[in-house]
């Protein structure tokens, strides 16, 4: 037998016995706590181990993992979640096959033991009274954050519920996506009859069905049961964390659910859908109008479209919340936001509403010059050249206007606002080559030579250069 044999025979018997303990599973929990090890020693035998685990003892390693999802410490159970998840996408993304008769000694017994713990713990999380956060759109970033915060400490108990809860979620969607697992949906709808608190975690766990490439396909025979959920969690719930559950859910279903990004169904959904913004604004609950503004601007820059039909009052509304000098500087920036995303995504639709790019310009105009606060100077100059980008013929009206407040703006006592108009004044030459030169050479040429000269600030003067 060769030395590798030995080895791989060796290190075999140690995984047995570390998955092979039914009731005591401290060194199985030191393995999976191995992996994220700031030691290299430590962390390379568990990677080597875990590894091994996944290509010779599946079964085994399944079978341990579905057992830590009942462990007291949330930080395991999330980080048996994220493994579970992991080797299930994996096996189903790289087989044409079922992945349970390619890679699984006993196929029912491992399957059916995995499903009954993830619905168990499934069924804990609908119990526990905690709100949680899950606002991922992008199934590989949402990946990589999951790692990012498995692999260091996360010190608050609601952040370790909320990683465990999102890794439960993606493993129970990654699961269903395989086709193992039919009773699930079914389940999940019988859910949203129990009340608020199950229908809000339910609303998530919907959503992250949704978002799974492979599994969002199983969602579209039940599309007229989810339009009734939608319609009545978004018009009639007494919930701000199932309205806001339902809206990230609903926006979920357009970005990823094929039949879902019909406009005319917004039709009956978008009135709702800003309501709930609405609602947060004449409660004064900011956290609820930041989430809905968050999700809105996901849905301006992703399907723009959605928004056509009801454009002015969108638009009128948003316009609103930027001048209502009552509300926090955040809110009035996400609406900017807002409407600045819907410029760049949706041009075409946007020019339609001359009167709006006016009214916006002239926002922009007050913020920018009548305004102290430095956070929405430094705004109002990152989104003057995206009005270039989206609304040419309206900026090169006011350019007279623009050019000399930017390169006011290149003098102001903040570094973060001078830094913003050296790039605004970059991108404005690029947009209206030849014009702004033709009419502006000379006085930007002064201003960014002062800058060169200036060494107070490094960075700045690395620019000016290139802005020249």
């Amino acid at each position: 037998m060769s030395t590798d044999s030995i080895s791989t025979e060796l290190r075999l018997q140690e995984l047995d016995d570390i998955l092979g303990r039914d009731t005591d599973l401290t060194q199985f929990e030191i393995l999976i706590f191995q992996l994220n090890s700031k030691d290299e020693n430590d962390r390379s035998r568990a990677e080597s181990l875990f590894s091994l685990a996944k290509s010779s003892r599946l079964d085994s390693l399944l079978l341990a993992l579905s057992r830590l999802l009942s462990s007291s410490l949330p930080d395991l159970q999330a980080k048996a979640a994220l493994h579970i998840s992991g080797i299930v996408r994996s096996f189903s993304l790289s087989f044409s096959s079922p992945f349970s008769s390619i890679c699984l000694n006993e196929p029912e017994t491992t399957l059916y033991t995995l499903k009954s713990a993830l619905l168990s713990a499934f069924e804990n999380v609908l119990l526990n009274n905690v709100s949680i956060t899950h606002n991922p759109y992008d199934y590989e970033l949402f990946q990589a954050i999951s790692h990012f915060h498995a692999i260091n400490n996360v010190s608050s108990t609601h952040e370790q519920f909320t990683l465990y809860v999102n890794n439960l979620f993606q493993a129970i969607s990654n699961f269903q996506a395989t086709g193992h697992w039919p009773e699930l949906l079914p389940f999940l709808l019988e859910c949203m009859k129990e009340g608020t608190l199950l229908q809000e975690k339910t609303l998530l766990a919907f959503r992250s069905l949704a978002q799974n490439r492979k599994g969002e396909t199983a969602l579209i025979p039940h599309s007229n049961t989810f339009l009734e959920i939608f319609l009545e969690c978004l018009g009639n719930s007494p919930s701000n964390d199932v309205k806001i559950a339902a809206l990230g859910t609903l926006i979920s279903f357009v970005l990823f659910v094929p039949s879902w990004n019909d406009p005319s169904t917004f039709d009956y959904l978008l009135p709702l859908m800003m309501k709930t913004l609405t609602e947060a604004l004449n409660s004064g609950s900011e956290s609820m109008t930041v989430d809905s503004l968050q999700l809105l601007i996901i849905l301006a820059w992703a399907r723009p479209m959605v928004y056509e039909r009801r454009l002015k009052k969108v638009l009128r509304l948003m316009l609103k919340i930027t001048v209502d000098d009552s509300l926090e500087v955040g809110i009035r920036h996400l609406a900017i936001e807002f409407l600045m995303t819907l410029v760049r995504s949706a041009p075409s639709m946007i020019s339609k509403e001359p009167q709006f790019i006016k009214r916006l310009f002239d926002e922009l105009m007050y913020i920018l010059f009548d305004i102290e606060v430095v956070d929405e100077r430094h705004a109002a100059l990152i989104a003057i050249p995206e009005i270039a980008l989206g609304c040419k013929k309206v900026m090169l009206e006011n350019l007279e206007e623009v050019v000399p407040k930017v390169l006011e703006s290149v003098k102001d006592s903040h570094h973060c606002v001078r830094l913003a108009a050296i790039n605004a004044i970059n991108q404005l030459c690029e947009r209206f080559w030849p014009e702004f030169l033709d009419q502006y050479h000379e006085i930007v040429i002064i201003t960014l030579v002062e800058i060169f000269n200036d060494s107070s600030i490094p960075e700045l003067q690395v620019r000016a250069p290139v802005s020249i």
